[in-house]
């Protein structure tokens, strides 16, 4: 049961996140990068991520302006997400990216604690890596 509360939540999450315009500070977005100082401002990273990470799961994640992270991810069977987890995070964004401490919610109702970064966003998407009891995860996401 929790794990198909979890589904609904994160499917919920995607389809508000996939109608939702992007800001347009975010490089390539088609504005400008920040102020004068080149600095980026609060929620350049804003948007809805998908993809695959170098752990063999399918994630889907989505910033929101005020630098807040949610993610799940799991497993693909057929047309069906079935969800290992949820991340969540709050972060903040600078010249050199997006970067947040981040607990991971395991669906056995284990919980660890990590950090997220990402850098190289662009209209398509961002790089990003989750590191959490010295285990490192990379995937290259996708915006929606």
């Amino acid at each position: 049961m929790p794990k198909n509360i979890l589904l609904l939540c994160g499917v919920s999450l995607m389809l508000i996140g996939c109608g939702a315009s992007y800001n347009s500070n975010v490089s390539g977005g088609g504005g400008s990068t920040g102020g004068a100082s080149g600095v980026n401002s609060t929620g350049d990273g804003q948007g809805v991520y998908s993809g695959a990470a170098s752990s063999g799961y399918t994630f889907s994640t989505i910033i929101l302006p005020n630098d807040k992270l949610y993610g799940i991810y799991g497993t693909v069977h057929g047309n069906q997400l079935l969800l290992d987890g949820m991340i969540t995070g709050q972060g903040t964004t600078n010249s050199s990216g997006y970067t947040a401490s981040v607990s991971d919610f395991f669906y056995t109702g284990s919980v660890n604690s990590g950090s997220f970064s990402a850098t190289h966003f662009t209209g398509a998407g961002m790089d990003g890596t989750l590191a959490e009891d010295g285990t490192v995860t990379t995937f290259p996401e996708h915006r929606c």
